[in-house]
């Protein structure tokens, strides 16, 4: 008995899951406490390093966006030619013209420059100052910037023997910044400008640091490095254009309390899980991923229909064995029940079909034949001769009144039959059209479904007084690849009363003494047994009576 007790702990799914967890986790855990009490100092450095390379990398997108700017300014202030037209005090269309292009052009070249947030064109003699910015730069910083150009250019000299060209750290509306302001020749002055608080921020937000730009000499540098505080680096990254040094101040107390976690996992999990997965994998595919996978195959394939299949039984551990014998033993009891209450539930809703289908007005007949005759008394010969036709064809097709389906087709001009020969009964009181999407014209319905919902329109929404018109539409649309129809009647009539409304959309059977919209109950109620709850229905009024009928398109290729 001892060794029976000892031989289903051990082969439990349980126990073989931890025992396998301590074999392979064991190891690793003593190399993970044993790496975390490794010194940092390299973390440290490697810390420095990434910030260095991110300062760098960021300083070096900088420079490049300064360096093209600056010979962009240049290139204005000498060589383009708006700037000259302006200086030379031209047409005034010429000079509306020039500025319209200075101004495109600076627009263009903030596209490729994103962190230069304003190109600007200064020609101090006609007074003309054309500046295209950036969308986050304000107002009073675009006037604080025009300011300062205009009184920069009082201290340049426009007749120097050589063009300057150079970078000037300051302050612009309380902000600080950088300007380059080439000269040309006639006054003309180029530059751009950046906020380079704005700078720092774009920055912190694309590395999540703090960090701060520094605009210092040499000796005030020393002095930054001076009052460094001892618990922080300070890592900088010069400016190859501008006397700029962008510097980022680290805690170390940080590094040291978050990247030792970092480094574990990143590192030291990812090796050793590395070499130890496919030892882990193997058994646990051994002991559960496999007999859960099999048992998953043979779910799959009842799902599918197949209740004759059984698993085999295999020795795993106690409990999939149990439902290995549980899931056979399932599946005889499913399918014995199955067998025995399938044919009795067919033989209810094929009992229910038929009901429903032979509640029919009988009338139909006798009022067609009295119609005839009355033509042919009237002398109406061909009209009497048109409706004959028409009624053969509407009889003709109720004899298929037993099947479970017909195609689309035939269910239409049945309907067009019986419509022309109301038209006849009713002198024009009503007109209609039919539409049908071509794709499902040969789709399966059951016989006389859309007819019921015509016949309602014809019963209560035809007035002596005015003309109504009646519409039949069929309408094709997928669900998940799989074809369905939108059949929608409609008319111009008085509607569906209210309380009706609900009995219909809610799928109540209706039952009523004078027989008032049986015919649509009864449509509901073959849609319910027919179509296996996959089809649906909706009723409501606007401006008239409005059915709508949503089934999934069967055709003959289909089990139906």
């Amino acid at each position: 008995m001892e060794n029976k007790k000892y031989r289903q702990l051990y082969n439990s799914i349980s126990f073989k899951i931890v025992f396998y967890i301590i074999i392979v986790l064991t190891p690793l855990i003593s190399v993970l406490i044993y790496y975390n009490y490794q010194t940092h100092e390299s973390l440290l450095k490697q810390v420095e390093d990434t910030h260095r390379n991110m300062l760098d990398s960021y300083m070096l997108q900088l420079d490049s966006q300064l360096k093209n700017s600056m010979t962009y300014s240049l290139d204005m202030a000498l060589f383009h030619v708006d700037p000259k037209i302006l200086v030379a005090n031209s047409d005034e269309t010429d000079i509306a013209f020039a500025k319209h292009r200075i101004f495109m052009n600076q627009t263009n070249r903030l596209l490729s420059n994103n962190l230069i947030d304003a190109f600007f064109l200064y020609v101090k003699g006609g007074d003309y100052y054309i500046i295209a910015s950036q969308n986050s730069v304000s107002e009073s910083e675009l006037s604080a910037l025009k300011g300062y150009v205009i009184t920069r250019s009082k201290l340049g000299s426009s007749t120097a023997s050589s063009p300057k060209s150079n970078w000037i750290t300051t302050r612009i509306d309380k902000n600080n910044g950088l300007i380059n302001m080439s000269y040309g020749n006639g006054d003309i002055i180029a530059g751009s400008y950046t906020n380079t608080d704005k700078l720092i921020s774009k920055y912190n937000r694309k590395n999540l640091t703090k960090t701060k730009l520094i605009f210092i000499s040499s000796d005030s540098f020393n002095n930054v490095i001076a009052n460094q505080q001892k618990d922080h680096v300070l890592i900088t990254s010069q400016s190859s254009v501008a006397n700029v040094l962008l510097g980022e101040t680290l805690s170390k107390a940080e590094i040291e309390k978050t990247l030792p976690i970092v480094q574990r996992y990143i590192l030291l999990v990812s090796i050793i899980f590395a070499l130890m997965l496919p030892v882990l994998i193997l058994l646990m595919n051994m002991t559960v991923v496999n007999p859960l996978r099999k048992l998953t195959r043979s779910m799959a394939r009842v799902r599918k229909g197949d209740l004759t299949h059984r698993m085999k039984l295999q020795k795993s551990s106690n409990e999939l064995e149990m439902v290995n014998a549980t899931f056979n033993e399932m599946m005889d009891t499913v399918q014995n029940l199955k067998i025995s209450i399938y044919e009795e539930q067919i033989k209810v809703q094929k009992s229910q079909l038929r009901n429903l289908q032979s509640q029919l007005n009988p009338h139909f007949l006798i009022n067609s034949l009295n119609m005839v005759n009355n033509l042919i008394q009237t002398g109406d010969l061909n009209t009497a001769k048109k409706l004959i036709l028409n009624s053969v064809d509407f009889f003709r097709f109720r004899t298929k009144i037993d099947n479970d389906f017909v195609p689309l087709i035939e269910e239409i001009n049945h309907i067009s039959d019986y419509l022309e020969i109301q038209k006849v009964r009713y002198k024009n009181k009503f007109t209609y059209t039919l539409e049908v999407n071509r794709l499902i014209e040969d789709m399966l319905i059951p016989p006389m479904l859309i007819q019921n919902f015509v016949e309602n329109s014809i019963k209560y929404a035809i007035e002596m007084t005015r003309v109504i018109h009646i519409s039949i539409r069929v309408e094709y649309f997928e669900v998940e690849y799989y074809p369905f129809a939108k059949i929608t009647i409609t008319d111009n009539g008085i509607g569906y009363p209210a309380k009706l409304l609900e009995q219909l959309n809610s799928g109540m059977k209706i039952t009523d003494s004078l027989g008032d919209h049986i015919g649509i109950s009864n449509c509901v109620q073959r849609i319910k047994i027919l179509y296996d709850g996959k089809g649906s229905w909706k009723f409501y009024n606007d401006g008239g009576a409005i059915s709508e009928l949503t089934l999934p398109a069967l055709f003959d290729s289909m089990d139906t």
